[in-house]
């Protein structure tokens, strides 16, 4: 079996980290096609903290490397310990760098080495995300060498959306094709399914009534995710019907409770990452609200996939472009600012559920992760 080390800079607390990065590992080991370490890259001791918290009862075998901030005159210092660092700790038969800047250190290891890059957003758009950024255009030439510069490093790339993998061709014609991956961001199966059982026990356990419609939202309070517009959107549908509730689901418990006030028609919740499928099944719509830029032209929400495979009627923006663009075979998906509620909702949601466990599945990706690893 092929040995990975997995190399990325987030502690393993986060939830994206650990629908992307611990619940892609776990199948990929269970299918045999690799086994697993991880080497977290981190600066501040918090990071470090959250993950050893983490992972006090985790099966993984995980080392730690302290690292300086990633400022561009750091890197090749960070690229030296990370090499002796990788040295130490044995030989791979890939390295699996999550973000270009995982890859761009990795620039002093051994030239055996094979080097897969998770690419996973334009940072040089995201810089837009917060208007008070400085130096902009500085930080922009710097961030686009990043990106470049981790191409010459890979060997294979996976990219979560065509906006990223044609992004990367017009500045790296000549890397082969056939180390290309395009794999958008995937839920495991058997942590996200609809289950009519489950529906009625949360909904009863909720005390929310048969005909009550239920939108829900999970994500954090990042100015990217939009939750004050999300909330926008729910009280304007709550002028004209007033059987709606919106469930919320956040770490940002006392955060999300400033915007929310006191609004007897939400819910608040601060949930583990193996229950949120249980609010998904209690719920009719699902809440992904996001701002036609690049930013999100470049990204994949973790949360689509998601809502998608427990069946959900998935309210967006035409900004999540590769998604939105599977609304002409199965007609889940909403234009937030097209959105009309109607008295009766009939879709057969068990058809939805399983036709996206299909296309957004990690099982339905064996075959496709089985050649990145080979």
């Amino acid at each position: 079996m092929k040995k990975v080390l997995y190399v990325l800079t987030e502690n393993l607390s986060l939830g994206v980290i650990k629908s992307q990065v611990l619940a892609h590992i776990k199948m990929i080991e269970k299918k045999k096609i690799a086994k697993f370490e991880i080497l977290l890259c981190y600066w501040s001791q918090s990071e470090l903290l959250k993950t050893k918290a983490e992972i006090e009862n985790k099966y993984l075998k995980i080392h730690f490397l302290k690292i300086f901030r990633p400022i561009f005159f750091l890197d090749s210092l960070n690229a030296y310990l990370l090499k002796h660092k990788i040295k130490k700790i044995g030989s791979f038969t890939y390295i699996h760098a999550r973000t270009d800047y995982c890859v761009k250190i990795l620039k002093m290891i051994e030239k055996k080495t094979k080097v897969v890059w998770d690419c996973r957003g334009d940072s040089t758009a995201e810089l837009y995300h917060n208007p008070r950024e400085r130096f902009i255009i500085l930080r922009r030439m710097i961030l686009e060498k990043r990106f470049y510069d981790a191409g010459k490093i890979a060997t294979k790339i996976i990219f979560v959306s065509m906006y990223l993998k044609d992004k990367f061709k017009r500045l790296n014609k000549n890397f082969p094709k056939k180390n290309i991956f395009l794999i958008p961001s995937l839920a495991s199966s058997d942590l996200f399914f609809y289950n009519k059982n489950i529906r009625q026990r949360m909904r009863k356990l909720l005390k929310i009534k048969n005909n009550t419609r239920v939108f829900i939202y999970v994500g954090g309070m990042q100015n990217y995710q939009k939750f004050p517009q999300t909330l926008n959107f729910f009280n304007d549908l709550k002028k004209y019907d007033k059987n709606i509730i919106l469930l919320v689901l956040t770490n940002n418990t006392n955060e999300a409770m400033n915007y929310i006030k006191d609004n007897d028609s939400i819910i608040l919740k601060n949930v583990k990452f193996e229950d949120v499928n249980n609010y998904l099944n209690a719920s009719d719509f699902g809440l992904l609200i996001r701002e036609d830029n690049h930013a999100n032209n470049a990204g994949s929400p973790t949360k689509f996939a998601e809502y998608a495979m427990t069946g959900l009627q998935i309210i967006s923006s035409p900004s999540v472009s590769d998604y939105f663009n599977l609304n002409s075979k199965i007609k889940n998906i909403y234009d937030y600012k097209k959105f009309i509620l109607k008295r009766n909702l009939v879709y057969d949601r068990d058809k939805v559920a399983n036709f996206y466990k299909l296309k957004l599945s990690r099982e339905s990706f064996t075959n496709t992760f089985e050649k990145l690893y080979e």
